[in-house]
Order: structure tokens, then sequence, then C-alpha cells
């Protein structure tokens, strides 16, 4: 026969605990091995639930007992709550999962139970002696047979009823309600997986180490490494990060370890105030996310709030030792390892997740110390009670169901706490959608689509969908006890509120990297091939325009130049000779020389006739003859060559000989010129003032440099401009030419910049603004924006920082609902195949 009232489970444990002055209960259920806490009213209110009596006969001797009024929609309202705990037996439950009846087949099995083997032997028992105890069994049998395990622990209590004595049937009602509650868990809104029990280590743990973790100068020790691992953080490079196979492996292996660390913190924090963890394992936040978890509920059966608290905050305080550990570590590696990078990511990645663990309005670690420290269990639910029904008796105009009776103050904090988590959590889901989804959309297109819509639907479906379709049934059944037309009015109205900052004129703007850049910046170029002898500036040294910084070596130039001066002191003396004339000395010299010459030239002569005369005689020889003949034609020839001298030097120079020399003598001065100019091009100066802004300048020497190659870069840093690398989603058509740009460097925090955009170019492939970036996983390569010239006082070249652009105004909802949503959504039909 079917259980006219809820019962509570006979296998719960109660403790009797004072925390922080109020008298508790603390509940353990050493199925799932949770606790749970509640006033002594409330333990009575359990204890009280036989099976028997109902909740308003609950509520009435609890009246009595408790000398105050119980109304029995609290005892009705406490009944769901211990429904919902998994508090109650098998047989009070109205539902069971597929996952449950699979759960419970399988512990069957395990125990030996052959239902169908059961069911037979049952029915010739039945033939044999017919009685209500067998039947009762032999009903819950056949129940079990059909996959409905909560309808055969109804049989099965009613038959231990009968005769509490029943072995097999008590056997076999703890199997299945044991089976059913690790199945059907109820004590985390998320889905779980337990992997081991850690009570031994964190027991072994508590011995060695927290005595002086726990004591004055542990927690010194543990603020010393801290402050150790901040400084180390501030000397770690985060721009350039370049993530491969090997730095994921490495991320993903450092992540899961130091999620161990976190919940083992937990779990030791807890055993060493005198806890009891059992379970350590693995859950799905917001059915998306896997993160590790530690099964600390024994804390409620700590009695200082204290040590509570610390149990919530000893993984905050593990992840920030993690933090240090990873910075130090990094600051003594070498950035070579090819696990470095790895290691920046993941402390990065640690850096960003500290403070959303330590936020107070996510069920997380922040949200337990909250609720532990302000002595509120279940803050966020409480805290929406209130606030619901606030709207509801306010707004809607509905009685407000019996609510828990809380002071005025403490009603005041929870809808204070209540309207700051809706703001945070609105806010947390519309950036988090819009900045993580749509890149998703837009990287893998269609198929992104999908999976963005699919992780919506999960993160949205208990915190805005649910709700959404609750508060539209409660419009669509309640209508007329609503809208009426006075409250129909000022429903209105509010609306009209909440939908008019939306309207207002609002800038489309985009954020983005900024590189300050000189406005003017100059390179020190090699005029003429050469090595590097001196470097005569510094790193970071101001220089004027026209100050030498450095001076190359050429041998080959120097030995070429003096060649060509003195072939050119060569023409110089040919030419000057020329134009001079020949000189009185030099003209008498030739006319002894050409008198000298004829004289010779006579006598020859007259021998050469003596010796043909000899000759015709036959006295001498024809020979001798004609070899005076050949003496006498040589010089001949000489007396003509030095009159012909003699009449040059004393008619002078020729015009064209002149104009020879004079043309040969400027080509070799010319080459001189030029080669003199090279040599002195060796010595290279700066074309601007500026300061020098390449770096370790003194290695450059010896260096070979060819005509044209760079040597330096000089950066005037009077005057700068920004680049801005917009991402490719950017809405360029709002934020163009002439849009207003406001940036903060990071070396100038306290000053705010105002300037234009001045050009918008495409992003090379490398370049100063991708270190501020990064690069685009999105496909297309960005933008990059060039404001107008700004002065900065202080600023260096290749300083970052943060800037806004503002394009035209459009409306708040045009800005930051269609755009994004436009960006979401904005994808080929084709892309879905």
């Amino acid at each position: 026969m079917p259980r006219r009232a809820a019962c509570v489970r006979s296998d719960l444990q109660y403790f009797d605990r004072e925390l922080d002055g109020d008298e508790v209960v603390v509940v353990h259920d050493p199925v799932r091995g949770t606790y749970f806490k509640f006033n002594v009213l409330q333990a009575a209110m359990l204890r009280s639930l036989d099976g028997k009596q109902t909740p308003a006969e609950i509520a009435e001797s609890l009246s009595e007992e408790f000398e105050m009024e119980v109304p029995a929609a609290a005892a009705e309202r406490f009944v769901v709550s211990a429904r919902k705990l998994m508090l109650l037996d098998l047989a009070s439950y109205n539902e069971v999962s597929d996952r449950a009846r699979r759960a419970v087949a399988r512990a069957l099995r395990r125990a030996g139970f052959r239902l169908r083997q059961a069911i037979d032997a049952s029915q010739g028992t039945r033939r044999r002696a017919v009685s209500g105890e067998a039947i009762l069994f032999m009903e819950a049998l056949r129940q079990l047979d059909a996959g409905s395990p909560i309808r055969a622990a109804r049989n099965l209590v009613d038959l231990l009823e009968r005769n509490p004595e029943n072995r097999r049937a008590r056997e076999l009602l703890d199997i299945i309600q044991r089976a059913y509650l690790e199945a059907a868990g109820g004590r985390s809104e998320f889905p779980t997986i337990p992997l081991f029990n850690p009570n031994r280590l964190l027991s072994w743990l508590s011995r060695t180490i927290g005595r002086f973790l726990f004591s004055p100068w542990g927690a010194l020790a543990m603020v010393a490494y801290l402050l150790v691992g901040v400084y180390f953080v501030t000397q770690v490079s985060f721009s350039g990060l370049d993530l491969g196979v090997t730095e994921v492996l490495v991320v993903l292996v450092g992540v899961n370890l130091s999620l161990l660390v976190h919940e083992t913190s937990h779990g030791l924090v807890c055993q060493h105030y005198g806890g009891n963890v059992t379970e350590i394992g693995v859950t799905l936040l917001y059915n998306v996310y896997p993160a590790a978890y530690c099964d600390t509920s024994s804390t409620y059966l700590l009695t200082e709030r204290r040590h509570r608290v610390l149990v919530q905050l000893a993984g905050p305080i593990s992840s920030l030792m993690v933090i240090a550990t990873l910075a130090i570590a990094l600051g003594v590696l070498n950035p070579a390892l090819p696990i470095y990078q790895g290691l920046v990511f993941h402390l990065l990645l640690e850096m960003a997740i500290w403070p959303f663990n330590f936020n107070p309005f996510v069920k997380l670690d922040g949200y337990y110390a909250l609720a532990e420290y302000t002595r509120v269990p279940n803050l966020r639910d409480r805290s929406f009670a209130v606030i619901r029904g606030w709207l509801k008796r306010n707004l809607l105009g509905l009685p407000e169901a019996a609510s828990e009776e809380m002071p005025a103050r403490t009603r005041r904090w929870l809808g204070t706490y209540a309207a700051l988590s809706f703001v945070f959590t609105a806010a947390f889901f519309y950036f988090g959608l819009f900045r993580i989804l749509a890149p998703l959309v837009e990287w893998q297109g269609g198929a992104g689509l999908v999976l963005a819509v699919i992780l919506a639907g999960l993160v949205l479906r208990k915190a805005a969908i649910r709700p959404a379709l609750d508060a539209l049934r409660l419009l669509v059944r309640e209508r007329r006890r609503i809208f009426t037309p006075r409250r129909s009015a000022l429903l209105a109205g509010g609306l009209a509120l909440i939908a008019a900052p939306w309207l207002l004129p609002w800038p489309v703007h985009v954020d983005a990297g900024v590189v300050l850049v000189p406005a003017e910046r100059a390179d020190v170029r090699a005029r003429t091939g050469g090595v590097v002898d001196r470097v005569l500036v510094a790193e970071g040294e101001r220089v004027r325009r026209g100050q030498a910084v450095a001076v190359l070596r050429n041998e080959a130039l120097t030995a070429a130049r003096a060649i060509a001066e003195a072939e050119l002191a060569a023409a110089e003396a040919r030419l000057a000779a020329l134009e001079r004339g020949a000189r009185p000395e030099e003209i008498a010299l030739a006319r002894r020389r050409a008198a000298r010459a004829a004289g010779q030239h006579a006598r020859s002569a007259r021998e050469a006739a003596l010796a043909a005369r000899l000759a015709r005689s036959q006295v001498g020889t024809g020979v001798a003859a004609e070899h005076e003949r050949g003496e006498a034609r040589v010089d001949g020839a000489l007396s003509g060559a030095a009159r012909a001298e003699l009449a040059l030097l004393e008619a002078g120079s020729r015009p064209e000989e002149i104009a020879e020399a004079q043309a040969e003598r400027d080509r070799v001065a010319a080459v001189v010129a030029q080669l003199r100019a090279d040599e002195a091009a060796l010595t290279l100066v700066s074309p601007i003032d500026g300061v020098v802004a390449t770096n370790r300048v003194h290695e450059l020497v010896q260096t070979h440099l060819d005509r044209g190659e760079r040597l330096l870069e000089i950066h005037n840093d009077d005057r700068f401009v920004a680049e801005l690398r917009l991402p490719p989603w950017a809405p360029l058509d709002h934020v163009g030419e002439g849009a207003p740009v406001v940036l903060r460097p990071f070396g100038a925090p306290d000053q705010e910049i105002e300037c234009r955009v001045d050009r918008v170019r495409d992003a090379a492939e490398t370049g100063a603004a991708s270190s501020a970036s990064g690069s685009s996983i999105y496909g297309d390569r960005p933008v990059v924006a060039i404001t107008t010239p700004f002065s900065l006082p202080r600023a260096r070249a290749g300083m970052e920082g943060r800037a806004r652009v503002y394009g035209e105004s459009r409306t708040l909802a045009y800005a930051h609902l269609y755009l994004p949503l436009k960006r979401l959504l904005s994808i080929e039909l084709w892309s879905l195949f």
C-alpha cells in the first residue's frame, strides 16, 4: 500500500554541536559521505518524519515542544528540502531516473540476486502457503523486474513494518536504497565522478607538515614565499607566446596538478581541524567545464567559524603558492628550455583563474568562504528567494508563499547580495558569450555556430532559460491577478525605464592593444661599404643631427684614393708645363743640340763621300762606303729632329695639347673627389635629433656593412604616434579615419592621451603592434590603425598599452546588442555543411 507520509532514512547519523554560540545538529549521510547542518528545530522536524505523521501534525507537535508557532507550510517546505537532499527513504519518492534504475539492477546482480529465479521461487511458495509477507516480497520482486525500484521499496517497507526481523527483505531494501542514492546523487547541482579516498594521505600530511603550516611561523613563511613570487612575476615576460603541441601538453599536465594541489589543500585543512575527508573527484561545472572537487562537507563538525572559513580559503591560498612557485621556477630556468613557454602560459592561466575562484558571486571557494563567515548556508539560493518573494509581493501583487523567518537586517543584506550577484552573473554571461562564442563562430564557421548554440544552451539552461520559462508560466497562470489596469501601467513604466537606457546615444567603440612608435625615426645606413671600426655612441644615448655615431674602415678605398691623388699630381704638373711654354734656357739648349746635330751630320756626309770615292777607286770597300752612308742618314735624321724640337720650342704649346691635358687633369680630379667623399662617408652621422634605439650597439664593431645597409636606428622621442592592432571583427565602417582615440600606455597609466585615427593599413606579418595583441586565431589578418602625433614625456618607443577607438554614436542597444549578435550570427549558410 502507498506510503501516506514522508519518512527519514534510518541510517543517518546525528551530531549535536555548538557553532559560534548556536545550537545546531549535523547530520551525516554514511552512504554518500556528506554532512548537513540544521538548527535544533529543523533537526527535530527531520527526526519526526516517521512515515506516519503529516506535515501539519508534525508542525503541531513541534509547536507544543518548542513553545512557538511552527506553520504547517514550513514543515511542508522542509519535507521538500529533505527530499532534494536525499535524506528520506526510497519509499518517499515518486520518480526515478533511468540511471538510478540501471544502478539498482547492477547492484542486485553484484549481490547475487537473480530476479527471475526469485520470482519463480516466490510463486512456488505462494502456491504452497499464501501469506501477506510473501505476497509483498513477490510484488517487490516483480516491481524490480519491471524497473520500478521505488514501488518495490514501498512493498518492502510495508513488509518490514509487519515483520522487522525479515532479514532478506531488509538486505534487499538496503541494496536498492544504497544503489539509488549513489546513482541519484543530490549532493551537487553538477555531475560528479568520485576518484579516490584521500583520508590516509591527508592524515599523514597533517601529522608531518601540518604542525608547521598551521603555526604562526608557517603563515609568515607562506607570506614571505608569496612576496618572493610576486617579485619574480614582475620579471616574467608574457609577450610573444608561441604555443605548440609541447606547450599545450605542459599546460594540461600543469593545470591538472594545480587542481589536485588545490583540492588537496581543502582536504588537508579540513582534516587538520578535525574533519573527515573521504572523497576527491571530478565535477562538470555548469555542465561544461571539468574541474576537481574535494568533499569537505564534514566542516559542519568544526565548532570554530575561523576553521570553517580557512577550509574554504585553503584552495585560493594554495593557488597563490602555485603561482609563486611557477614564477620562481621561470626566473631560475633557461628560457631556451622546450617547456618554458608552456610554463609561462600556465602561470598566465593560473593568474587569470585565481580571481574567478575567489569571486563571492560564483559557487566556488570565495562564495563558500563568505557563506561560512556570514553563517548563511545556501547563501545564493536564499538571497534569490528573498528577492523573488519581494518581487511577487510588491511588483506582481501576488501573495507571498510562507518564507523563511529572518531579521530585517539579514533580509536586506541577502537582497543586496542577490542584486550584486545578478549583475555579476548577467555581465559574466554577456561578456563570456560574446567574447568566447563569437570568435568560435568566426574561427570554425557553421560548425562553430552549432557548437556555440550548444554551449550557450548548457550554460544558460539553469541560470537564465529555466527562470525565464518559470516567470513566463507564472505570468500566464496569474495574468488576471497581475495585469490589473494600475499594475499594468506600472509594469509598462518599469519596462520603459529598463529599455530607456538602451536607447541612449552611445558611441560604437573598439578596444585594442597599442604600441607607441616615434612620429619621426631614421636609420643610420652605410653610404659606402666597409667594416665597422668604432662605434661612438651607446644604446639610449641622445644625439644631435650631424653628430658622428660610428666610423667604418675600407682599406681598398684608402689605397685607391692615394693612387688617384698621385695621378692627379702628375696631370697637374704636365698641364702646368704646357701652359707655361719653353724657357730661354731650353731654347738655347735646343739650338746647341741642333747645331751639334747639324755639325755631326756634315761630318758624316763628308766621311760618306770620302768612302764612296775610295770604293770607286777600289782603294776602299763597298761595305765601308755603305756603312758610312747609313751613319750619315742617321745623323741627318737626328739633325732634323733637333731642328724640329727647336722650332716647337720657339713656336710654343698648341691649344689642342693644353685642352687635352686639362681634360685629363679634370677627370683625375673628379675621381679623387669621389674617392675622398666615399672615404668621408665612412664616418656615419645621425640624420636627426633623437636617441639611439638599437640594442647592444657595442657588439656591432667589426661588422661588415654593404652600401645602404642599416647600422643604427635613431628615434625622435619628442612626438609619437600609436599603432593600434584592431581585431578582424572590428566594425571598421564605424571606427575609420578621423575617429577619436583615447589611450593609456602601461608605462604611464596615470596619463590619458587623446588623439585621432590618421590612417588604417593592413597589418604586416610581423611588426611592433603584434607584441601588444598577439596573433589572431580567427583566420583573417587584423588591421593596424595609425594615430595622429602626440607628445608624451618620458615615453619610449615600443611602450605598450591599451586604447579605445570611438566611432560614430548610435544607441546603446545597437553598440552592445545588435553588433555583437550580428558578429555572432553573420556567417554564410553554406558553411554549415
